[in-house]
This record gives structure tokens, C-alpha cells and sequence, in this order.
């Protein structure tokens, strides 16, 4: 499950369609993610945008179903902090990696 967490990640990233928050809370959102993602110099045609809220709220719900949810409102912020944009397309920042691996553990473990 691990692997699966890290793919959709990517994808969401990479695709830019990703990651996430309960709007209103304080923390990044869902969509405020997606648009820094798709604002990020890849095509990003609303039919992305709408996989990536879609797939960035799907592993949030895992989450907070898993028991994880600090984690995950965690990771979002690290996102949120250490986004960058290089090479044309977004990057997962490597200081989030570790709060991806405890939800990939997380959820597995209530899979």
C-alpha cells in the first residue's frame, strides 16, 4: 500500500491533478494545492484540476478514517511549504517523503 500511496502522490503531482486540507481549518486546502500545482508551467486543463481535488480529497478521507489525520494535515502543510517548481512540472519535496511513508503506513495498516 505503501507503493499505492506514493503513485497517487506522483500522479497528482506530476499530473498536475494533487493534495488536501479541510478548507477553513487554517491549513492549506485541497484546491488552493491543486492550483499552486497547476499554476506550476504544465498544461492543466480543468478536467486535471478536478482529478486532483478529487484524488487529494480520496487520500485525505483514507487518512482520517485510517486514524492518521494529524499526519495528513502535516503533510499537506509541508507541501504547502516546501512546493517547488522546477523542470516545467511540480516536485514532490523530498522533506515531506517521511510524513508520506507514516500515512502509507497509516492506511495500510487499516486496509
Amino acid at each position: 500500500m505503501k507503493s499505492t500511496f506514493r503513485f497517487a502522490t506522483a500522479s497528482v503531482l506530476f499530473c498536475a491533478a494533487m493534495a488536501l486540507f479541510a478548507p477553513g481549518c487554517g491549513g492549506p486546502s485541497v484546491e488552493s494545492l491543486c492550483e499552486q500545482f497547476c499554476a506550476c508551467g504544465q498544461e492543466c486543463v480543468e478536467s486535471s484540476r478536478a482529478l486532483c481535488i478529487e484524488g487529494g480529497k480520496e487520500q485525505q478521507e483514507r487518512a482520517e478514517t485510517a486514524g492518521c489525520a494529524d499526519t495528513f494535515d502535516a503533510y499537506l502543510t509541508c507541501l504547502d511549504e516546501n512546493f517547488e517548481c522546477t523542470g516545467g512540472g511540480p516536485q514532490l519535496p523530498p522533506e515531506c517523503e517521511s510524513l508520506a511513508d507514516e500515512i502509507s503506513t497509516c492506511t495500510a495498516e487499516q486496509s
